[in-house]
């Protein structure tokens, strides 16, 4: 947020009256603000319920009075820059080849469901093909820790976790080869980044 901040101040101070990206930034808010959004409503209504220890023990959230808020806050910071992320990379996709006219903004605006979308499928798939696979070998420490159902759900998250971030990398190709496609079609001297 500090780099957009400065960047759009940079680019008013140089111009002024007509700096031109207030647009361009404003779309990378919202798709950070979308991003943000889905981390605080997955992490504090689903995965950590489900598991308040892999936030404890794999995060570093503190347990006790006030963990809901602390879940809440680093949901909103864990999905902010894939949000800013993903609204960059569409908007790269959408101006890289200056030969071809760019979509509205409003068009980039429809494609920042597609990343959602995969990302609660694969999240949800994930855990329900793989929930009871330990790969990366943590059950024997977290039997350890904690008790047996819990290293279960322990698991779960991680497996949801890992689905949303594929998901949201698989949705975010699909939304910038469906960015590109749609360019091609648009006749010469057609469209904006408006």
């Amino acid at each position: 947020l500090g780099v957009l901040l400065l960047m759009g101040l940079v680019d008013l101070y140089r111009r002024r009256r007509v700096a031109g990206r207030r647009r361009e930034y404003a779309f990378l808010l919202l798709g950070g603000a979308v991003g943000a959004a889905f981390g605080l409503l997955n992490d504090s209504f689903v995965t950590s319920r489900i598991s308040p220890d892999y936030f404890e023990l794999g995060k570093g959230v503190a347990g006790g009075e006030g963990f809901g808020r602390r879940v809440a806050w680093l949901g909103l910071q864990a999905g902010l820059g894939p949000g800013i992320i993903a609204g960059a990379v569409y908007l790269y996709v959408n101006t890289r080849q200056s030969g071809r006219p760019s979509l509205p903004l409003s068009s980039l605006v429809l494609q920042l469901w597609k990343p959602l979308l995969l990302a609660v499928f694969f999240g949800l798939l994930l855990p329900l093909s793989f929930g009871s696979r330990d790969p990366l070998d943590f059950r024997p420490v977290l039997d350890r820790v904690i008790a047996a159902g819990a290293t279960r759900a322990f698991l779960r998250v991680w497996w949801i976790h890992v689905g949303l971030y594929l998901g949201m990398l698989a949705g975010l190709a699909w939304g910038a080869v469906s960015i590109h496609l749609e360019r091609r079609t648009l006749p010469s001297g057609s469209g904006s980044v408006r």
